[in-house]
């Protein structure tokens, strides 16, 4: 097991080193990535975004209902969303 986890491993950083994204893809919607990352540049805070977001009636990125402040922090954390095409 221990060897096919290193494999594994290793095709993966070879895949990322050459620019092939991995993983799960993006599923959030461009332009509410773009309203949380303005909202946030003009000083709200991340239970302020959830609230707005779920006052707006906006779905989460995986159809949920709800957001929290930990959902919107996990969409500051991602490098900005610039194309939606994968390798």
């Amino acid at each position: 097991r221990r060897i096919m986890g290193q494999r594994t491993k290793d095709a993966l950083a070879i895949k990322i080193a050459s620019g092939v994204l991995v993983g799960r893809p993006r599923s959030i919607d461009p332009e509410v990535e773009k309203r949380i990352r303005a909202d946030r540049s003009r000083g709200l805070t991340l239970q302020g975004i959830a609230d707005a977001l779920n006052r707006d009636g906006i779905p989460t990125a995986r159809g949920g209902r709800r957001w929290y402040d930990s959902t919107v922090r996990s969409v500051l954390r991602q490098r900005p969303l610039t194309t939606t095409s994968r390798k």
